[in-house]
């Protein structure tokens, strides 16, 4: 939790985010959730993943701009590529988010 805090709330990092796109995967469990507020605070534009429909929404609510609703990752290059992932979830996944960033993005675990 502190590496999202530092990354999202520093003022030597938070500026470096101002209009940029981040990916949060585990959107609706507690750091997908704590994830969107600090984002949302950067002024990020964000693209949030929801594994099922019913919680699409939610995801809306607590600040995506775009919602990717089930397993696969692909609809996200869509909406990419991304300045920061913040990843959640893990497994074999991970490789394709790592296809989806900028040049010197950051994932953080």
């Amino acid at each position: 939790m502190s590496s999202i805090r530092v990354v999202v709330v520093d003022p030597s990092v938070t500026g470096r985010l101002l209009n940029k796109r981040v990916l949060i995967t585990g959107s609706t469990g507690g750091v997908g959730l704590f994830a969107y507020q600090l984002s949302r605070l950067s002024g990020t534009y964000i693209t949030g993943t929801a594994r099922q429909a019913r919680h699409e929404a939610l995801v809306h609510e607590v600040g995506a701009n775009e919602v990717i609703v089930g397993d696969r990752l692909a609809p996200a290059q869509a909406y990419g590529p991304y300045h920061l992932v913040i990843e959640s979830l893990g497994g074999k996944a991970l490789a394709t988010r790592l296809s989806l960033l900028t040049p010197g993005a950051s994932v953080l675990r």
